[in-house]
């Protein structure tokens, strides 16, 4: 049976793999039977109202956060729930 983490859907294994994008960014979360999730997380920072957007990917319980700045792109790998 099938939840949901964060508005996304969180499979039971045996999991799917799963390709987010967003720009020129793509995160891709290999399953190797494990509860996977994969969405896109938008934000708006202040001041100036700027849009943000971060990918996430989960395996197990670990996430892979990815986001675009300025040309760069940034990684961060772990259990804590990030916000963009």
């Amino acid at each position: 049976m099938a939840q949901v983490l964060n508005g996304a859907l969180l499979s039971e294994p045996p999991s799917e793999d799963r390709i987010v994008k967003s720009g020129a960014v793509t995160l891709t979360v290999f399953a190797d039977g494990r509860k996977t999730a994969g969405f896109v997380r938008n934000g708006i920072k202040w001041p100036g109202g700027r849009k943000v957007e971060m990918l996430v990917g989960e395996c197990d319980g670990v996430r892979c956060y990815a986001q675009e700045r300025d040309g760069h792109v940034y990684i961060f790998l772990g259990r804590r729930n990030m916000e963009p």
